[in-house]
């Protein structure tokens, strides 16, 4: 259960830093993705259990309610505006990574049966995962009324007809 929830948190990392997409827009798909868990996650279970997808570990509940949750985001990753240097998109990864761990808390946390260090790092999470979302969801509305930076072409100006 660790590796799905730590791999899924490295993922969305890891395509947040490459793509450089600005962190408001994808963080505001993840809260419609948990809108969007709440509400369907049930039905959509019994469709992968009717074809058959299963994920080690994790019931298809959970299964279902973590594709749910991170479907929006994952399309707003492919679109959209970038951050113009590497910094600000490492930041925003961060950023996401741990928006979208104390998201997966109300998530999948009635799916988790957890042990030692997990334990202990769930726990905190539990316990924090409020403000943490809050704090996430304050810097999403922030971030995507803020102005985006415009990247000038390296050939310079088009020429005039």
């Amino acid at each position: 259960m660790i590796l799905i929830i730590g791999g899924t948190i490295l993922l969305m990392f890891g395509l947040m830093w490459w793509s450089k997409r600005r962190y408001g827009p994808v963080a505001l798909g993840l809260v419609v993705g948990l809108v969007l868990a709440d509400w369907w996650a049930s039905q959509v279970a019994l469709l992968l259990d009717g074809v058959g997808w299963r994920l080690s570990g994790l019931p298809s509940r959970g299964l279902a309610a973590l594709l749910l949750l991170l479907l929006p985001a994952g399309l707003l990753l492919l679109g959209g505006n970038k951050y113009a240097n590497g910094r600000q998109a490492l930041l925003a990864a961060a950023a996401l990574a741990a928006f979208l761990a104390a998201l997966l808390v109300p998530v999948l946390g009635d799916q988790l049966v957890l042990d030692g260090v997990g334990a202990t790092v769930y726990g905190w999470l539990g316990e924090h995962w409020q403000r943490l979302a809050t704090v996430g969801l304050v810097y999403a509305v922030i971030d995507t009324g803020l102005p985006a930076a415009h990247h000038h072409s390296k050939r310079g100006r088009p020429k005039k007809s």
